[in-house]
């Protein structure tokens, strides 16, 4: 790892944690208010499909159909609104400026930020499945050919490692959109499709410091998967503004935004 790339990784982190800690409980408290409704959302899924031991209820094959698009209805109409919020707050907070947790209901109060976290999060569906259909199907290609060669214990620890692999690589594609939600946050005027291609290509030739990245939070998500996801309510700050910091460092610029005002959208 290069001097640079280092500095921008763990420069990106180390500011990540001063912002939470200058602005601790606001920041927790966006995160707690953003996540409530998706654990909500979660739950009245999993008790619909799930019964108390885990195993799937005897449903047809249209009710677990309804079941499961009008989770993913109401995840896109209610959770995605909600996140476009969250991630105005961090891009603020991370620019210098201390926005209240109640930032994250913003698009509630505007039709026009509502219908553009929509649209944001469709494209951004979009993009990813660009990745996940090739990364999913090599992937998958790879573990077929390593079970048929390695038909032992052996072969299964390749596959799995061969998974993860895949796993973080897609990861490592996709966070590079994250950052449409700071250049929206930026420019008002900027639409939803050309932030997400300005984000892409801002990482182009940076792709290692974001697979640094997601690997020096590794333990983070470990801990947050072993701790019932209890740790997410720091975790999730800590990475998104280590993401945004790390935008900004490759862009080589500091941002400093006002907070949008919803009314006026």
């Amino acid at each position: 790892m290069g001097k640079q790339h280092a500095d921008n990784v763990f420069g990106s982190k180390l500011a990540a944690k001063q912002d939470i800690a200058a602005s601790l409980w606001p920041t927790l408290g966006a995160t707690l208010l953003y996540l409530v409704p998706g654990i909500l959302l979660s739950l009245v899924f999993r008790t619909a499909c799930f019964d108390a031991e885990g195993a799937l209820r005897e449903l047809s094959d249209v009710r677990l159909l309804a079941y499961a698009g009008a989770y993913l209805l109401a995840t896109l109409l209610i959770d995605k609104p909600l996140y476009f919020g969250l991630t105005q707050f961090y891009a603020l907070r991370r620019a210098g400026a201390y926005p209240t947790a109640s930032m994250v209901t913003m698009c509630l109060g505007s039709a026009k930020l509502y219908a553009k976290s929509i649209r944001l999060t469709l494209v951004l569906a979009l993009f990813s499945a660009l990745w996940a259909l090739p990364l999913a199907a090599v992937a998958y290609g790879a573990v077929y050919a390593v079970s048929l060669l390695l038909p032992n214990t052996f072969g299964w620890f390749v596959s799995w490692e061969l998974v993860i692999v895949a796993v973080l690589i897609y990861a490592c594609m996709v966070v590079r959109y994250q950052c449409a939600y700071t250049l929206l946050a930026e420019r008002k005027d900027l639409g939803c499709w050309r932030a997400v291609r300005m984000s892409a290509e801002t990482f182009r030739g940076h792709k290692r410091e974001v697979f640094s990245l997601l690997l020096s939070f590794c333990f983070w998500f470990l801990l947050t998967l072993l701790l019932g996801g209890i740790p997410m309510i720091y975790v999730y700050p800590y990475f998104l503004l280590s993401v945004y910091h790390l935008f900004d460092r490759i862009r080589g610029v500091q941002i400093r935004v006002e907070p949008p005002k919803a009314d006026q959208e």
